[in-house]
């Protein structure tokens, strides 16, 4: 690797991180914001809204981004233009098909303002199927302090629009019409603010044949991500109140912190580092793997610790009374996420190996276990049941990804049950220090709840 290169990917994973905390500090605090001034019932809403457009999204992501950025000819304006009239085309696809399928959901969900907020949510599909190539191109070429620029400048009007309008039209259109306000923004700026290639809407035969050739398989995987990280939010929707869905939404969000830094964590350390190293002797590389495997498990214990042991007093100190059932669902669903955050380390592993049918094949056993679990939990026991099927639901999947580990001879099951003692040995200090302090268990609303 070139001194020039090593500067860019120090440089670009410097600007991802930045740009991911900023991201997430952002997000946080426009929640605890919008909570104050909208009801629950309107992110219970949306969540089913935003699954619905990331399903569409994922269902026909043939990869426009990931083609730009690693094609041979990314730059070439032929190539360009080709992906860019693509995009187009597909974007206008996706509105149509989310108008068709507005009616139908809504009758599914028995919510008739669901029929109008998808309608009007919609036009967000053609509005990012034309945002220009010249954000791939940044991407492509690393040059990642202005890309992150614009995706943050287009989360900060959209967070804005959401709050100015819940201030003084406290509607669940105010979340609607953010969404809408911070795409088009981000769509303007990709053509205003960045030089480079002008757009014509020309589809070369050769070029598509690439696009579609490398983005089959991105679209399979992308189908079977899709309906096992937003199975959850889907299915609860049909089976609990609005509110409470939405009060679960604020829980996750909060929870998830952990498995989102291992997502990042994990592309950002082990990915390039077996990619890097691939054609070492399997033993040595898991001496290698095993090093960095101390220091993201020493990160995920500092964050699940807190979370785990703390998350209903955070909650309550965040929410008012109206997300008080958030304080239970907070801590059960961070402890869950330990095994979710291992398997996204594990899952970096074999998609370095080039093994993503591994990754997928994990994944289908996480669904069949939310899917089904849902349901024979929530019988069994209501929202809790539900809630406890959703924290252990990563739990087949990184079991099925740790046999393939293990076949590889990359194997590090051993080491994770380790430190998952070490995990449930904090734990254990925690709620000793909190019984000690009079402040009881996360869990006492299993006795009384609030």
């Amino acid at each position: 690797m070139t001194s020039s290169l090593k500067n860019l990917a120090v440089k670009g994973t410097a600007w991802t991180i930045l740009g991911y905390g900023g991201s997430q500090l952002l997000r946080f605090g426009g929640n605890i914001i919008l909570t104050r001034l909208l009801v629950p019932e309107y992110f219970g809403l949306m969540a089913i809204v935003n699954a619905i457009r990331m399903g569409l999204e994922l269902f026909s992501d043939i990869g426009i981004a990931q083609n730009v950025i690693r094609s041979k000819r990314g730059d070439d304006p032929d190539f360009l233009n080709t992906a860019w009239s693509i995009s187009i085309l597909r974007g206008f696809a996706l509105w149509i098909a989310l108008l068709l399928l507005a009616w139908p959901i809504a009758r599914f969900y028995q919510e008739p303002t669901l029929f109008q907020i998808l309608l009007v949510v919609s036009i967000a599909t053609p509005i990012n199927g034309a945002v220009s190539t010249k954000l791939y191109t940044l991407n492509r070429h690393m040059k990642l302090g202005k890309l992150t620029l614009i995706e943050f400048l287009s989360q900060t009007l959209g967070l804005v629009t959401m709050i100015a309008i819940a201030f003084f039209y406290p509607s669940i259109w105010s979340l609607v019409i953010g969404i809408l306000v911070g795409q088009i923004f981000r769509t303007v700026v990709s053509y205003v603010a960045l030089p480079g290639h002008h757009h014509q809407f020309i589809i070369e035969s050769k070029a598509k044949q690439e696009i579609i050739a490398f983005g089959r398989w991105l679209f399979l995987s992308s189908i079977v991500v899709f309906l096992s990280e937003q199975s959850d939010r889907l299915i609860l929707g049909k089976l609990v109140p609005l509110e409470i869905l939405g009060v679960y939404t604020v829980a996750y969000t909060f929870a998830g912190i952990p498995q989102q830094i291992m997502k990042k964590m994990s592309f950002k350390v082990i990915f390039p580092l077996i990619s890097k190293r691939i054609d070492l002797p399997r033993r040595q590389l898991r001496q290698k793997l095993n090093h960095q495997w101390w220091k993201l498990h020493s990160i995920l214990l500092s964050i699940l610790v807190v979370l785990g042991g703390f998350g209903d007093i955070i909650i309550r100190f965040l929410y008012d009374s109206r997300y008080d059932q958030a304080a239970w669902m907070m801590p059960i669903l961070a402890l869950g996420g330990w095994f979710s955050a291992l398997f996204f380390m594990a899952d970096s592993c074999v998609l370095a190996l080039g093994k993503s049918f591994y990754s997928a094949q994990s994944r289908i056993f996480r669904l069949l276990a939310v899917t089904f679990g849902l349901v024979i939990g929530f019988r069994m026991g209501g929202i809790l049941g539900a809630i406890i099927v959703i924290a252990l639901g990563d739990v087949p999947a990184y079991l099925a990804i740790q046999y393939r580990m293990h076949k590889e001879g990359l194997g590090c099951f051993w080491q994770d049950i380790r430190s998952t003692l070490v995990f449930v040995l904090l734990l254990g200090i925690v709620f000793l220090i909190r019984s000690y302090l009079g402040l009881g268990l996360p869990f006492d609303f299993l006795s009384s709840p609030s």
